[in-house]
């Protein structure tokens, strides 16, 4: 027979992983998406190919997308 303040902590426990799950999925989501963006933007654009500082960023947005990928992949491992 489990006490009120036992049921109240399981739940709660249900409502925090679930939170996780659901912002950490829609963080990956978003983050992959302007990562992929921010790449096609500066790969295709003449202007950003010859500016160093957009190369940066270039390398940023992909080891980001790597970042993202390898977080995800090691929370479900």
């Amino acid at each position: 027979n489990m006490s009120s303040t036992d049921e109240f902590v399981t739940e709660m426990d249900l409502v925090i992983r679930y939170f996780n799950i659901s912002a950490g999925s829609l963080v990956f989501i978003m983050g992959l998406f302007g990562n992929i963006l921010n790449t096609i933007i500066f790969l295709s654009l003449k202007t950003f190919r010859k500016n160093p500082c957009a190369f940066c960023l270039l390398v940023i947005s992909i080891a980001d997308s790597g970042l993202l990928l390898f977080s995800v992949l090691r929370a479900f491992c």
